[in-house]
């Protein structure tokens, strides 16, 4: 008597070992996985960055970005600043950043970056605005990006180690 299928014991073997190659790719899956939303969230504040000071040049008017909810974790938005800085028509949203990610600004930045209409940031005083944005994983061992504004107010995206001196991603000696 001829019989045509699959014993349970080979099944078995065979949904084992597709648990085992699973738990071995999950790994270098969820490190590119955390890379692909870091390079995302990090273009979407460069575009947005770049967008704020062609406004700015664009309108003849002051033009900045901020924080929603006054923490870069709940997202920017970018804004045109009219008669103070919590005035003015809002130009773009960018929503909460991704759960693996942290943004966080040096005292250059602060609660905002404020652009010129001749496309030069600005600080709170009028004065010359630069410094930098960390764009950071929670997993340890992730590499951060860095944003640094310059004196000219143009944006730079960086993974330095150099550039992540002084955020909570910067590499451990």
């Amino acid at each position: 008597m001829e019989h045509n299928g699959y014993t349970l014991i080979g099944l078995m073997a065979a949904i084992g070992l597709a648990a085992l190659v699973t738990g071995l790719g999950m790994p270098s899956f969820l490190a590119a996985w955390d890379r692909h939303v870091l390079t995302l969230t990090a273009d979407r504040l460069m575009t947005d960055i770049a967008y704020a000071r062609h406004e700015a040049m664009l309108r003849g008017e002051r033009v900045m970005l901020e924080p929603r909810e006054d923490q870069w974790q709940s997202g920017w938005r970018v804004r045109v600043m009219v008669a103070s800085p919590s005035d003015g028509p809002i130009l773009r949203r960018q929503p909460p950043l991704p759960d693996p990610l942290t943004l966080d600004t040096n005292a250059g930045i602060g609660s905002r970056l404020t652009y010129r209409p001749d496309g030069r940031s600005e600080g709170p005083g009028g004065g010359l605005q630069m410094g930098r944005f960390f764009l950071c994983p929670h997993r340890a061992g992730g590499a951060g990006r860095s944003i640094v504004i310059s004196a000219t107010g143009r944006a730079r995206l960086s993974a330095a180690p150099a550039d992540l001196t002084g955020s909570r991603c910067a590499p451990t000696p």
